[in-house]
Formats: C-alpha cells, sequence, structure tokens
C-alpha cells in the first residue's frame, strides 16, 4: 500500500498489442481503503486478468471480453451497441463476458451470440436495466444482421435466479472479500 501511496503516476496494465491503459492511484487507493463504489478502471483491471487467465489456459479461441468503458448505458446507447456489435463480429467467440457499472454496482453479462442467450449476474439479484437490455439486444441484431443469419429473433435472457436457482443478494463480508482479493491483486502487480 506504501508503494501505492508514493508514486506520482498512474499504474499502466498492458491490453493487446503495444495498447495499455492506466490505473489511477486514487482509484487503488479507494479500493484499497473501501472509501468507494468501484470504478469502471477497476473492472478494466478485472478484464485484464481474466483475458490473460484464458490465454493461459489456452481457453483464449472460446472467450472473449468487452471493455466497460466503452459500454455503460448512461454514455451513449448507439455507441455502447455498436461497439458491443463490433466485437461481437470481429472476434467471432463463444461467450463474451461484459462487466459494467450499474448506478454505482457492478453486473455481470454473458453474452453468448451463436445462441442468441445473454446471462445476466448481480450480487444483489437486482434484473437488468432497460437500457442495457436495449443495447445488448440492438448489439445482437446487428451482429446477426453482419454474420448474414436469416433468423432473427429476441435474445433470451437469463437472470441469476434462473442460473443459480436463488437470486439472495451476497452479504456485506462476501462483498468485501472479493474487494480485499482485488486490492490485493493489483498491488502484488505494482
Amino acid at each position: 500500500m506504501l508503494k501505492i501511496m508514493s508514486r506520482k503516476d498512474d499504474v499502466k496494465f498492458k491490453l493487446e498489442g503495444d495498447a495499455f491503459f492506466s490505473l489511477p492511484t486514487r482509484d487503488i487507493m479507494e479500493l484499497c481503503l473501501k472509501t468507494q463504489d468501484l470504478r469502471v478502471s477497476i473492472l478494466r483491471v478485472w478484464v485484464v486478468y481474466m483475458k490473460h487467465l484464458c490465454t493461459r489456459l489456452d481457453k483464449s479461441h472460446m472467450y472473449g471480453f468487452i471493455d466497460p468503458n466503452f459500454i455503460q448505458p448512461q454514455t451513449d446507447r448507439v455507441g455502447s451497441q455498436c461497439y458491443i456489435t463490433e466485437k461481437l463480429v470481429e472476434n467471432d467467440k463463444d461467450c463474451f463476458f461484459v462487466p459494467y457499472l450499474n448506478n454505482h454496482h457492478w453486473q455481470l453479462l454473458i453474452i453468448e451470440p451463436k445462441t442468441q442467450n445473454v446471462i445476466f449476474l448481480c450480487s444483489m439479484g437486482l434484473r437488468p436495466d432497460k437500457n442495457i437490455v436495449l443495447i445488448v439486444d440492438s448489439a445482437i441484431n446487428g451482429y446477426n444482421m453482419l454474420k448474414g443469419s436469416r433468423k432473427q429473433r429476441k435474445p433470451t435472457w437469463k437472470t441469476t435466479l434462473t442460473v443459480f436457482g436463488d437470486s439472495t443478494p451476497f452479504h456485506e463480508d462476501e462483498v468485501s472479500n472479493v474487494q480485499e482479493r482485488l486490492a490485493n491483486s493489483i498491488l502484488e502487480f505494482v
């Protein structure tokens, strides 16, 4: 933690090729001290970690990840939909993990474009926000059109309840445990 406090520059995480993104030291401090809710930059760290894990496990041909920075429903719905469609088409994976923030709460979508299924996971047992549903449904329709699919149907959404049979929110200590583990992973990287 002292290393982070003494840093003047952001922590850089390598993305694809020569690309990278910076995680502000302020965000790392807030995560470690639990003074703020998660930020998009922290979700991006999770995406980078999961990409590396899939590559190491030789599963990168199956799983894709969509950068949460470009899909926040409250900013640009059309831009978010186009970004998701582009990623679905150009990467051609079996499923994509899409973390996003909804009112300072992290939720996860798992999009299976070939089967037109979307799994929505929320630790609080909430239902998906109508804006993200519209964005993802439009993105999958765009994917189908670009892939030349003739059978257009509305994507099937499954929620935490239908996946796990229980939508009981996680306890505060369980969420805190995840935050601590994420903070420790970031601190180990630094």
